[in-house]
């Protein structure tokens, strides 16, 4: 791991049993969470609500209200016990499950220093996906609107000439995916990181996969050594062991609240068993019946890996499809804009809003992994949540393994999707998936996700040439 973060960091490994707030006893009355010291891990009970304060843990008071005002009054055992530590300079590696508001535990405290000091760019945060990196910038622009932060999404799909325009107004804070950053490091005039004060890692589990290796070796390389380095991550790993003995600092703080059930208690889980060629059917009846002012869809599809569109005009065009007062020719139009975009999207509202009341996700069976990943962004910090597996017969031992692995089995949805009815909708949506086929093939669609290919191969190229030089 030494060799992927530059100039290896030695650590101590450290005993950490709280954040720096007062006393263990203040702790565990403020907070309500049994927290117990194992060697340098801190282990918390997280099915308690956390009682303290932002105020208490050092925030801003603006940055106070302004969390008030998006509905978070009390921050989550993650956010409880990192942002102190944070705040005073340390390291930080932070292990909870998806959903419990890890992004908020790294967005405040970088927001409150920025505030004092702002300049750019001030913070880096690296993510695997576009989708997770668009999130994390949402996160940051919603609780730093006040200050008018300035926040770059670099990711791949994006036109690189107009992020090296908005690279070069030097962001107070950039988000990006390893690859296209790495991109942008290799150009002429490559944007400047001698100032950089924090380094976020966000899901890093998945970021010291062997594919991200060279970039970030890359990247850290350009990064100052005098940073503090925060790595956020839904499970603890090996890897993540041992970049935290070599890429962090002597006093970093570990937190580590994974649970043995890697599920909320406020998500329900539900599989609806469906023949494989009708899945799309049955998404759409599933979104008309869903009330689309509560909930935020997301439907992951297996096997094809494509371009996630943040356009807001596409949105519209999914609320509009979800009307069942259009008349039957305006719904067609509808579907057939849902289904192009379903072709283009490897997500639909993936992530959602955290910030909302309440979400449902409709997805494919996929890894283990990366559901139940989906499944903790369905539930956010405590919220309630609904999560329907769409499940065909080559999905059944998939099915089994997760409830394994969860703990507990999912209920029948097949009583609120009667085949009768959905299968109505069988001549609209498939005369839609065929017109938004022949729309998608006129646009080049096609020729354009082998472009990109041909593209990111030579780009890889291009970086394994520069590497083995230096």
């Amino acid at each position: 791991m030494s060799v992927m973060f530059g100039k290896r960091r030695r650590k101590a490994l450290v005993t950490d049993s709280q954040p720096q707030l007062s006393s263990p006893k203040d702790i565990n009355a403020n907070v309500g969470n049994e927290i117990i010291s194992k060697s340098d891990r801190v282990l918390v009970d997280d099915t308690s609500n956390a009682l303290i304060s932002f105020l208490n843990l050092g925030v801003d008071p603006w940055l106070v209200k302004r969390c008030e005002l998006l509905g978070i009054r009390h921050p989550t055992p993650v956010q409880a016990h990192c942002i102190p530590p944070i705040l005073s300079g340390r390291d930080v590696i932070g292990c909870a499950q998806t959903g419990s508001g890890k992004t908020a535990a790294f967005a405040l405290p970088i927001l409150h220093t920025l505030s004092q000091d702002p300049y750019g760019p001030y913070a880096l945060v690296l993510t695997p996906t576009r989708e997770l990196a668009f999130q994390i910038a949402d996160q940051f622009n919603a609780f730093g609107s006040s200050m008018a932060v300035r926040c770059a999404v670099i990711v791949g799909g994006v036109d690189m000439l107009k992020q090296s325009l908005t690279l070069q107004q030097c962001p107070h804070i950039i988000v990006a995916t390893p690859g296209r950053f790495h991109d942008h490091l290799l150009r002429v005039k490559p944007p400047n990181l001698s100032l950089v004060k924090y380094v976020v890692l966000d899901e890093a589990d998945r970021l010291l996969d062997i594919s991200f290796a060279k970039d970030l070796s890359f990247i850290f390389d350009k990064l100052p050594p005098k940073r503090q380095t925060l790595l956020f991550s839904a499970t603890m790993t090996a890897n993540l062991d041992r970049l935290e003995q070599t890429a962090l600092s002597n006093d970093a703080f570990r937190f580590d609240a994974t649970p043995s059930v890697k599920t909320v208690a406020t998500l329900k889980q539900f599989y609806l068993f469906i023949p494989a060629q009708v899945k799309m059917t049955y998404l759409m009846y599933l979104m008309i019946m869903l009330d689309p002012t509560e909930e935020d869809v997301n439907e992951e599809q297996n096997n094809r890996k494509q371009t996630k569109s943040h356009n807001g005009k596409e949105k519209r065009n999914l609320k509009k499809m979800l009307d069942v007062s259009l008349s039957s020719k305006r719904q067609v139009r509808s579907m057939m804009i849902f289904v192009s975009t379903c072709k283009m999207c490897e997500l639909i509202g993936e992530i959602g809003h955290e910030l909302g009341t309440q979400c449902v996700t409709l997805h494919s069976m996929m890894s283990q992994n990366r559901r139940l990943a989906a499944l903790g962004r369905t539930a956010r910090a405590g919220r309630k949540g609904q999560a329907i597996s769409l499940v065909t017969q080559h999905d059944i031992e998939l099915l089994q393994n997760i409830e394994d692995i969860v703990g507990k089995k999912m209920d029948d949805y097949e009583s609120e999707a009667p085949e009768k009815e959905v299968l109505k909708l069988l001549n609209d949506v498939t005369t839609a998936s065929r017109i938004a086929k022949m729309k998608l093939t006129e646009r080049g669609f096609d020729d354009k996700v082998i472009a990109r290919k041909v593209k990111r191969q030579e780009q890889q190229r291009n970086r394994n040439k520069k590497v083995k030089k230096e």
